[in-house]
């Protein structure tokens, strides 16, 4: 008889304790990466919105009140109360620069556009676009300071005209924003360096910063921004954002504990079974020894059997991380999730091969204790 057609006899013989067996490694292997593919899909998510959202830092005149434009940034009527013109350049030299990846200044005026109140937004298109990745732009990117940007109401609201007069200078309309619920749908954005010199602004509004990354030391940037001049405010935004990572951070600690309580449990159930199955087997081992089996045999005999039971427990293990993982995506709301990884089932596989091989040393160092007359007299 074959050696496979042994292991096969002796599977079906023992199938319940065996069955348990998988099961037990199964819910292990599926149970850790699952947990281990949420955090990861958990981090990415962050990772994602910190890319996304554009700006993360605000910078605002620390004498302005919170104003009625938009989000609570003022208008810009003032020409004394804003922010230095060199700022941006001064912030381009803090400790974190490495940190920051774009620095978007604006002005923002109230002023009549075709005759109707509005609100105009000057901005570096260059830098604004990089940082509203979100926006959907109905048309073309300006190219000239003659030509901007328009929210969807807005536009509307002017009755969708192709160009707009502003402070008696006509500008054409390029592309429309499509609608993002914000104050961008009741704007118009035209170029940074055009509105200055048509509003005699010497100062900006309100300056964006954008730290691309969800590890990025957001504090201590702010208190190196707020360093360069006690005149302005700086405030860290997004605190969604922020919520969503102490969520992670509180979740990827929490499937630590959890992948060790798996881990413990699930070897704690494997050896405990392998022992079980080993005890009921001595006869079989004594006959083996008899008929003349060696010790490399017989550990063939159990490894082959051991690592029979790991390759199903890996299938099975890894349908449970799928469904795991997409049940737990699906209930923290995360959009874009990955279900399988390769690297987690390559080491559950190379784990239960090792685990494997040294169970199945057991039964050599048992036989070559075995007392026949003994295990005879026993059964």
């Amino acid at each position: 008889m074959k050696l496979w057609n042994v292991v096969f006899y002796q599977m079906i013989d023992k199938k319940t304790k065996v069955f348990l067996m998988v099961l037990s490694i199964a819910i292990t292997i599926g149970g850790i990466a699952g947990i281990l593919l949420t955090t990861f899909n958990l981090q990415q998510e962050v990772a994602d919105y910190y890319d996304k959202i554009g700006a993360n830092i605000v910078i605002v005149p620390q004498e302005l009140k919170r104003g009625s434009a938009f989000d609570g940034v003022p208008f810009t009527g003032q020409k004394r109360l804003g922010i230095d013109l060199a700022l941006p350049s001064k912030i381009k030299t803090i400790k974190n620069k490495e940190s920051i990846s774009i620095i978007s200044p604006k002005v923002v005026v109230k002023t009549e556009i075709n005759k109707k109140e509005g609100v105009v937004l000057g901005v570096n298109f260059a830098e604004e676009l990089k940082a509203k990745k979100w926006w959907q732009i109905a048309g073309q990117k300006p190219q000239t300071s003659r030509e901007g940007l328009i929210g969807e109401d807005l536009y509307a609201k002017l009755g969708k005209p192709k160009e707009v007069e502003v402070n008696g200078n006509k500008f054409i309309i390029a592309g429309v924003i499509k609608k993002t619920g914000s104050f961008e749908d009741n704007s118009l954005f035209l170029d940074l360096t055009t509105v200055r010199t048509l509003f005699k602004i010497n100062s900006y509004t309100f300056i964006e910063v954008s730290a691309l990354c969800s590890s990025c030391p957001i504090p201590e940037i702010v208190r190196q921004i707020k360093a360069l001049d006690p005149s302005i405010k700086v405030s860290a935004m997004a605190d969604a954002i922020y919520d969503r990572k102490l969520l992670v951070e509180n979740f990827n600690s929490f499937g630590r504990q959890m992948a060790y309580g798996l881990l413990v449990l699930g070897l704690g159930n494997f050896v405990i079974l392998s022992f079980s199955l080993f005890k009921e087997r001595e006869k079989e081992l004594l006959i083996f020894r008899t008929i003349g089996f060696n010790k490399l045999k017989i550990f063939n005999l159990y490894s082959l059997e051991l690592f029979t039971v790991i390759a199903f427990s890996e299938i099975f293990g890894n349908l449970l991380a799928v469904v795991l993982s997409l049940a737990l995506a699906k209930m923290l709301g995360i959009a874009k999730a990955q279900f399988f990884s390769w690297q987690y089932s390559a080491w559950a596989l190379i784990g239960g091969l090792i685990l494997g091989g040294v169970v199945s040393i057991l039964p050599v160092i048992k036989v070559s204790r075995l007392d026949q007359q003994e295990i005879l007299r026993e059964y």
